[in-house]
């Protein structure tokens, strides 16, 4: 694509899509999409524990919350959330909110942070002995998946052990 096509003026696809979106009147549906996954940290994790962005009709957003005690708690920072708003989409569009009391889908659980090394009560130094090769020297982050899986395995068979029922 060539800046001539589009306007001397465009210089990468945000300015693409930008112009593209005025030119189509689908100014209001990309900042739509912009708000909903920007709500966590419009309104912040506490918030987004309770209340999730339901639809934009017009300048109002409506936001289902889970409850009537929490819909009270969230309509007080109604300003707040108006301002995130303006300020993390860049658009004033929605000028106000609509709460209902609605069943809201939870949070998709994130990975799982692994341990650090120095916390698995294991036996490590033969391990750690076992796993200092050259080869191993050359590539550190597969030295730590493989002294995980070890020590994995090592954990399993001390719990299989503990676990056994004695005769």
């Amino acid at each position: 694509m060539s800046g001539r096509r589009y306007g001397p003026n465009v210089k990468n696809a945000v300015e693409l899509m930008d112009l593209v979106a005025r030119a189509f009147k689908l100014r209001g549906v990309i900042d739509r999409h912009r708000l909903f996954g920007l709500w966590e940290k419009i309104v912040g994790e506490r918030l987004y524990a309770v209340c999730r962005p339901d639809k934009l009709t017009g300048d109002t957003l409506t936001v289902r919350v889970i409850d009537s005690i929490w819909a009270n708690d969230v309509r007080m920072f109604e300003s707040d959330i108006l301002a995130g708003i303006a300020e993390k989409t860049g658009s004033d569009a929605v000028k106000k909110l609509r709460f209902v009391t609605a069943p809201i889908t939870p949070k998709a659980p994130g990975p799982k942070p692994l341990p650090p090394l120095d916390s698995i009560e294991v036996e490590t130094a033969d391990i750690a002995g076992r796993l200092a090769t050259p080869e191993l020297d050359r590539h550190p982050a597969l030295r730590e998946k493989l002294m995980r899986l070890w020590i994995s395995g090592r954990r399993l068979a001390r719990l299989r052990r503990e676990a056994r029922p004695e005769h």
